[in-house]
């Protein structure tokens, strides 16, 4: 069992049985080899933690909301999609889980999220968007632009220091999961 500070040191083998853990056995070699690839190839760190955090998020939080739009898409509904990419000011946060939130509804916390123009005007664009939203089953608003559907190219809106649209982002993380039932999921 690893706790506090020693988890950042987590070890290879550590990594592939806690990985085991949340996906299925036979999945979990493959999904690491996977991330590991996709995260070096953004220059990101592919430590055994790294690459840990990054599953166990998009089990959790991204997959979820993926399949949701793929759903939705099948159904003949429209999907929306967003990643958010704007970095707490708390150290070592990141783009983390909820931070979001704050923007959504213009709550704002100077040590959580930061603040400034930037800051207000990430805001202000996406309580304009879930507003257009609400009323018309649309995010496209002035602030942000078109809002395209997630569809069958993976499209979603990028929302931080420079909100724009993107075609399938982060889409290796995103192919390791094919084949992966929904059941593990989040």
């Amino acid at each position: 069992m690893l706790a506090g500070r020693k988890v950042l040191e987590m070890e290879e083998n550590d990594m592939v049985r806690r990985v085991s853990q949340i996906v299925p056995e036979e999945y979990a070699t493959s999904i690491i080899d996977q991330y590991r690839h996709a995260l070096s190839h953004r220059d990101l760190p592919v430590t055994p933690f790294e690459i840990f955090v990054a599953i166990s998020g998009d089990q959790h939080f991204r997959m979820p909301n993926i399949r949701l739009c793929e759903y939705q898409e099948k159904l003949g509904m429209p999907g929306y999609g967003y990643v958010f990419t704007w970095k707490s000011a708390a150290p070592d946060f990141g783009a983390c889980h909820a931070l979001d939130v704050g923007f959504i509804f213009g709550n704002l916390n100077e040590e959580f999220h930061g603040c400034g123009e930037e800051a207000q005007v990430l805001a202000k664009n996406m309580q304009d968007a879930w507003i257009a939203f609400a009323k018309t089953d649309d995010p496209t608003c002035p602030g942000l632009g078109t809002w395209p559907r997630y569809g069958t190219e993976r499209k979603m809106m990028i929302l931080g220091p420079d909100s724009h649209v993107e075609t399938a982002p982060y889409e290796g993380e995103r192919a390791a999961w094919d084949g992966i039932p929904n059941s593990v999921l989040g």
